[in-house]
């Protein structure tokens, strides 16, 4: 039993592409970097899995495309919240043995996470904002699971919440994006038409 600290997951949550390339980041805040001083080692681990599976699973599950060169957007995402607690329960168990053995657990483990996101177009429009935070539980005992509890158990909920969402609002995030579109010489902007045939002029 135990936390192991890392958040990587697995998805099978498909999407339709969204015709949109994303360099993905993810951050940790300034008040996450305080609270876990010692633990900076520990912080930056599940950074980088959550960074590591979140690209991976954009990639394979859409809708966003991940790329680390010409982006034309980013995918901002900062961790505001880490939280872990996990305790045994012998003294208890070994006075309630008879229940122990029909069930009752020796250890529970909780994890929370939460995050706030923000897509923007690469001329540094605002695409897209969520805020999203994910909670798990474990027990073990004689009638329990024995798979350590990750980060990756509250990392997945939260990836495939934005998703479903960045894919239910596609409509209103390709439609900001083409606004924030740098424009064009006035004879090659949307609407006037193209350039067929040019006159020189005395």
């Amino acid at each position: 039993a135990g936390i192991q600290l890392n958040a990587d997951y697995t998805s099978t949550v498909r999407h339709d592409p969204l015709p949109l390339r994303a360099a993905i980041n993810v951050m940790i805040s300034p008040e996450v970097r305080k609270d876990y001083e010692d633990k900076q080692d520990q912080i930056e681990d599940i950074r980088k899995t959550f960074y590591a599976a979140l690209t991976k699973d954009f990639l394979e599950n859409g809708p966003l495309t991940p790329v680390s060169e010409e982006p034309e957007a980013r995918l901002d995402v900062v961790i505001g919240n880490v939280h872990l607690d996990d305790r045994w329960w012998f003294p208890f168990i070994w006075m309630l043995a008879p229940l122990w053995l029909f069930g009752v657990p020796t250890w529970f483990g909780d994890v929370d996470l939460a995050v706030d996101i923000r897509l923007t177009a690469a001329s540094g429009g605002m695409l897209f904002q969520t805020s999203e935070k994910a909670h798990c539980r474990q027990y073990q005992g004689i009638y329990y699971g024995h798979h350590p509890l990750t980060f990756g158990c509250p990392a997945k909920q939260i990836a495939e919440s934005v998703r479903e969402q960045v894919s239910l609002a596609r409509s209103d995030i390709l439609a900001r994006y083409e606004s924030n579109r740098p424009k064009g010489p006035p004879g090659e902007q949307k609407g006037q038409g193209k350039i067929v045939v040019v006159f020189p002029i005395q």
